[in-house]
């Protein structure tokens, strides 16, 4: 994976997951400029899905401009179809970690 060179060069996205103290699940779906380290957006619900996903990214782009790539795992909601043509559509590379190599998702 080749390192960001310049803001809006690379974000990355990833899911992480918690619980509320009556044991509910809480998702949250972060994305970062890998250039700044900067958090660009927390996604908190229940569930997230790729239609999330694809409203948050329109959000970001709204707000920064789009990214020339976007780094993800190939979890269910960024490998599916509804993403990945959000990102052909708009000309963005997408890039995904190798399987089991979380480290790959840092700068």
């Amino acid at each position: 994976m080749h390192k960001a060179e310049y803001p809006n060069h690379v974000w990355s996205y990833d899911f992480v997951a918690d619980q509320t103290s009556d044991g509910k699940t809480l998702r949250f779906l972060t994305v970062i400029d890998e250039f700044t380290r900067r958090a660009l957006w927390i996604e908190c619900a229940r569930h997230l899905t790729s239609f999330d996903v694809v409203r948050v990214l329109d959000q970001l782009v709204e707000l920064h401009g789009k990214p020339a790539t976007i780094k993800s795992d190939n979890g269910p909601e960024f490998a599916a179809k509804k993403v990945q043509e959000w990102i052909k559509d708009r000309h963005i590379n997408a890039r995904f970690i190798d399987p089991g190599s979380p480290w790959q998702n840092r700068a």
